[in-house]
């Protein structure tokens, strides 16, 4: 393929099964020579093998089980084979529970992970179907290196977009509630005088 979006592929549940295989277990030489192999025999390029490739059950793909299991690497390299031009949504796709594969680093703690899909364009502020954010599962998790980069990826404004989006005061509201607050205690402290 030249250029453009990349064609679905029509793969069997063998295939399909074989990639998210060799992606969880870290084969990175053999999925590359397996991918070569579907490439070939399905006359389509590496890019649509892995954009065909998400488990039908359950949603997740090659890239999902890289970062659950923190290899950067092998995502690096997988990530590097997409069409560019739908490469942020391929690395973007949710799961059956909504989870992306940001998700799924961010709440192992695999922080090389975290940053190869940063530095590949995901959203860092897309929820899963729970309503939580990759930083908000890293938190809860207690990985704090991860909630640190996600925090710097993210940037201070779209932090403080999310917390009004999820209903919690911004920085700016919280100084309001402040200045209220203490101009109120002074109005009562000159009424007692």
């Amino acid at each position: 393929m030249a250029s453009g979006k990349a064609a679905r592929v029509q793969l069997s549940d063998d295939e399909v099964d074989d990639i998210l295989y060799l992606a969880r277990t870290n084969e990175s030489a053999e999925l590359q020579q397996y991918l070569g192999q579907l490439s070939q025999q399905h006359n389509c390029s590496i890019a649509a093998l892995l954009e065909s490739s998400v488990d039908e059950d359950n949603g997740n793909t090659p890239f999902h089980y890289c970062a659950a299991n923190g290899y950067a690497d092998l995502l690096k390299t997988l990530s590097s084979q997409l069409d560019p031009s739908t490469k942020t949504e391929v690395l973007s796709r949710k799961n059956e529970a909504g989870n992306t594969a940001l998700h799924w680093a961010s709440v192992n703690g695999h922080v090389e992970a975290v940053k190869a899909l940063i530095d590949s364009g995901v959203d860092v502020w897309v929820k899963n179907a729970a309503g939580h954010l990759p930083v908000f599962e890293a938190e809860r998790a207690e990985k704090d290196e991860v909630v640190a980069t996600l925090l710097i990826a993210g940037g201070k404004e779209d932090e403080e977009k999310s917390r009004a989006q999820e209903g919690e005061a911004t920085e700016e509201e919280k100084a309001e509630v402040d200045v209220e607050a203490a101009t109120s205690q002074m109005g009562e402290s000159s009424l007692e005088k």
